[in-house]
């Protein structure tokens, strides 16, 4: 998707990103929220440390993975402010696929239809991944459990959540709250430890003294 859009050059104007570069949007504080769960993904990096060493370079490939994923959404951001105004960007829910539907080919109708598996498969793997990093930190409190039996009860709580919200506007309320609960946790869990770790250590010994 990111080389369809050189299709778009032509309808890039700079005069579209005027309403941002001279402040006619207006920005809130709490959409960071929402821009910190889509990388989630470096936070998420963290517990592949114990699988990692020096023949595998598996953070080095992390990193990189990350570092792509980041310059693709800036690269994708920059072309859609240029191809469409403010009021378009504010009331679209899905400004990637409303540009791909522009797009037409002698055995493709409708192009967007194409990608959308590759949208599911996105979904499916970001699934995964955050279950087993569920599962690793649930075996980790719950020794005794068995790691299959964790992740299906895992993947059926999931699957009962999911079928709550009936409508998509639901969802994206539940994932700003949930995101808000994800960046208390990141941010205040270190903090607490820093404090008890600085009330254990009395009269400069070590905590584990």
């Amino acid at each position: 998707m990111v080389f369809l859009l050189f299709f778009f050059y032509g309808e890039f104007q700079w005069a579209r990103l005027t309403p941002f570069l001279f402040k006619g949007g207006k920005y809130e504080w709490m959409a960071n929220v929402d821009i910190y769960s889509a990388f989630l993904g470096c936070e998420l990096s963290m517990l592949l440390f114990s699988y990692s060493n020096k023949r595998t370079k598996l953070i080095q490939s992390t990193m990189w993975a990350n570092l792509i994923t980041t310059g693709s959404y800036v690269y994708m951001a920059f072309i859609l402010f240029g191809i469409y105004s403010l009021k378009q960007l504010q009331t679209k829910n899905f400004p990637v696929l409303d540009a791909l539907a522009y797009i037409r080919f002698p055995f493709v109708e409708r192009v967007e239809n194409l990608f959308y598996g590759f949208f599911i498969f996105s979904v499916i793997f970001s699934m995964l991944m955050y279950v087993w990093a569920a599962k690793e930190m649930l075996h980790q409190i719950v020794p005794k459990v068995k790691g299959n039996a964790i992740g299906f009860f895992i993947m059926l709580a999931a699957y009962f959540v999911a079928i709550i919200p009936d409508i998509l506007n639901k969802v994206g309320e539940w994932l700003s709250i949930l995101s808000m609960i994800e960046v208390g946790v990141a941010f205040g869990l270190p903090i607490v430890l820093i404090v008890v770790l600085l009330i254990q250590n009395n009269g400069g010994k070590q905590a584990y003294e």
